[in-house]
């Protein structure tokens, strides 16, 4: 990185040498320009939020219903468990 600042290595170069995209190393300059050195960690691939994420509360719903059907010797399967809960509105 420090190589294509002081203008030793092209991208092109530094990026074969490296093992990663011209276009990966051009972002990577991008962040060091704003950022500094702190823009060079790796950062998390984790989306921001999980829309389809469910409630705690029909998250522990499903966990109660479970092991309710299991204790009764049923099927608590991903059929099962959703149209128990459609049934009960959840």
């Amino acid at each position: 990185m420090l190589k294509i600042r002081v203008r030793q290595l092209t991208v092109t170069a530094s990026a074969t040498e490296s093992g990663v995209s011209r276009h990966y190393l051009h972002e990577l300059l991008a962040r060091y320009r704003v950022e500094g050195i702190t823009g060079l960690e790796p950062r998390s691939r984790a989306p921001a939020n999980s829309p389809q994420q469910v409630s705690e509360r029909v998250r522990q719903r499903i966990v109660t219903l479970w092991a309710a059907l299991l204790a009764e010797g049923l099927d608590a399967g991903p059929v099962t468990i959703p149209w128990h809960l459609l049934g009960e509105g959840v």
